[in-house]
């Protein structure tokens, strides 16, 4: 299950923030391979390093157990920016704890919602535009409505 995660997976080591392993779907979604940055505190390697508040993250999923992160970006290994919602937990491993890191890419959904919502302001935009036109063309007809001329009994 590990290796198929559709959803990118790290290993650290509670007591010292090291990487212990990654999935490949990581590797992929980060561009970074399994060698480059396992055996590293989390918080020093590239993908992580422009985000202040990992290390403060692994703090209180070593404290609380479980926590989950809505939204967090991490630099990828080609300098793009992804977002993403983490989840993390804590496990036994033997007599050593161990941090789950579950990483899930939302940068298309976030880009599709931003989408959604401008076609929903332009909608909002068409409907309210609608109703000024047919209201200016009520009073228009009201201030110049012509008086049918009487007519004709023979």
């Amino acid at each position: 299950m590990f290796d198929s995660a559709r959803d990118g997976i790290i290993i650290v080591d509670a007591a010292t923030g090291k990487i212990a392993d990654l999935n490949p779907y990581t590797e992929q979604l980060l561009g970074y391979s399994r060698q480059e940055i396992t055996g590293q505190k989390l918080w020093e390697t590239e993908p992580f390093r422009e985000n202040p508040g990992i290390r403060t993250a692994l703090e209180q999923i070593r404290d609380q157990g479980v926590v989950r992160f809505s939204d967090m970006s991490f630099k990828t290994k080609d300098g793009h920016k992804i977002q993403t919602e983490l989840i993390g937990n804590v496990y036994s491993e033997g007599n050593r704890r161990a941090i789950q890191l579950n990483i899930r890419d939302l940068t298309e959904r976030k880009k599709f919602e931003r989408e959604l919502q401008h076609t929903q302001k332009l909608e909002s935009l068409g409907l309210l535009a609608g109703g000024v036109a047919h209201d200016f063309n009520n009073l228009l007809q009201k201030k110049f409505r012509v008086k049918p001329e009487p007519r004709c009994r023979f």
